[in-house]
């Protein structure tokens, strides 16, 4: 037995450290690129609280201060050690980043494997299977570029890496009821927040884990154990929102066209996530801030919505697909012009790292089980083709677009040449500008 556990356990090490390989080739051209010395690294990463060192003041001022309404006290103490280590060095700190990636990543298939085995969706088999490849399609998906080879998004990957460790110690505790994974848990989510403000979503994923695991969502001790997450979820956002300030920068938008923008996003982030295409840093709106003439388009988007949860519906008895679907949507919340936000652009590449997984969850999930039942050779050999093409393409998409952040000038050259001729290009050089 102990000999079959070693097998077992090379056999997920070198798993591991081909994932990693394949990954550092698809991010390669990130380790030569420097700093967005024009788009929010000059300020993100540069400044007083990186430079004091962890010198108790500038430790207090870290976690009790925002700065230009950023308030991520953890990524801050990741620039801190890498500036007392390295200096402004970009090298170490694209390493960082890819490095928090991989550690998402990891934790990612862990994460799949233990929800598919204690849901009872499949077996252990299928359920690694089904893990491997979600784990896979997210480490190389190229809509994760802006999250690795922008310095300022680190706060991205490293959100996440605490927010699923925490799912995985609140698995660990429903099975085992063990206190201190709890605990571990709470820690987690902590650290989370302190990283970015959408791990505040992180009550409602619980809940959704519950369901999907199969808990008695009628419970009261199931609530009640939700209770400190809710409570520590409310507190750091209005702690968020205070040290924010006045929220004068937010984007002026009436209730319907933020209907209509978020609807479009919302589409727009589902078909990122199936088929990435025309990537850039930046997605403007359509109209500016006052303007009544939306393009007529968007008024499309409300009702694609409503039929992808008219379908959705229909099959609200398929487990897995329900959990897959909400998990994207929840991880999107904040995101999808609810309320007034201070952003530039309608949609952001970097907030899908986290929801994408639900999307090639499901994806995964369906060809694992395609292979598993089809039983004709050619049908079979058509879709390991077909599979192929779609990774390569994610693989070479990935390594293209990561050589287009290697400087400032680079990515908004990309982006004019992408816009060149369209009726925002105006709207995006005068934004250029104040940038």
């Amino acid at each position: 037995m102990k000999k079959l556990n070693n097998i077992v356990n090379f056999k997920f090490l070198l798993g591991f450290l081909l994932l990693y390989g394949l990954v550092a080739f698809c991010y390669s051209p990130v380790f030569s690129n420097g700093f967005l010395d024009s788009w929010d690294d000059q300020w993100m990463v540069m400044n007083i609280f990186t430079e004091s060192g962890f010198r108790m003041e500038n430790l207090i001022a870290v976690f009790t201060q925002s700065y230009k309404g950023q308030y991520s006290p953890l990524v801050e103490l990741n620039y801190m050690v890498l500036y007392g280590l390295f200096g402004y060095d970009p090298f170490w700190f694209h390493l960082m980043s890819f490095v928090w990636h991989c550690g998402c990543a990891t934790l990612l298939f862990f994460l799949i494997f233990r929800l598919l085995e204690m849901s009872g969706q499949s077996g252990s088999r299928r359920s690694l299977w089904v893990a491997a490849l979600t784990t896979f399609l997210f480490a190389i998906h190229p809509v994760n570029v802006e999250s690795i080879a922008w310095i300022s998004a680190v706060k991205v990957p490293m959100y996440v890496f605490f927010y699923l460790s925490a799912l995985l110690l609140y698995l660990r505790y429903v099975r085992s009821q063990k206190l201190g994974c709890y605990i571990a848990a709470l820690c987690c989510f902590v650290c989370s927040c302190l990283s970015k403000e959408q791990a505040f979503v992180l009550p409602l994923s619980l809940l959704l884990v519950d369901w999907f695991i199969g808990r008695n969502l009628k419970s009261s001790d199931l609530w009640i154990e939700k209770m400190p997450f809710f409570i520590l979820s409310a507190g750091f956002a209005l702690l968020t929102l205070d040290l924010q300030g006045p929220r004068s920068e937010a984007v002026s938008y009436t209730a319907v066209q933020r209907l209509l923008f978020g609807s479009y996003s919302l589409f727009e982030y589902f078909t990122k996530s199936l088929l990435p295409i025309n990537l850039n840093y930046l997605y403007p709106f359509p109209i500016l801030p006052g303007n009544s003439d939306i393009p007529v388009r968007f008024y499309v988007y409300p009702v694609l919505v409503a039929g992808l949860f008219g379908v959705l519906y229909s099959f609200r008895k398929k487990r897995l697909l329900m959990f897959g679907s909400l998990f994207f949507v929840i991880h999107l919340l904040l995101s999808l012009h609810v309320v007034a936000m201070p952003r530039l652009g309608i949609v952001a590449d970097r907030y899908l790292y986290l929801s994408l997984s639900g999307i090639l969850l499901l994806v995964s999930y369906k060809i694992i089980d395609w292979v598993e039942k089809e039983q004709r050779v050619f049908p079979k050999f058509l879709l390991f083709l077909s599979m192929l093409f779609y990774i390569l393409y994610f693989m070479g998409y990935t390594h293209h677009y990561s050589q287009q952040w290697e400087d400032t000038d680079t990515v908004k050259r990309y982006l004019r040449s992408f816009y060149k001729g369209d009726s925002r290009e105006k709207d995006i050089n005068g934004r250029e500008n104040h940038d």
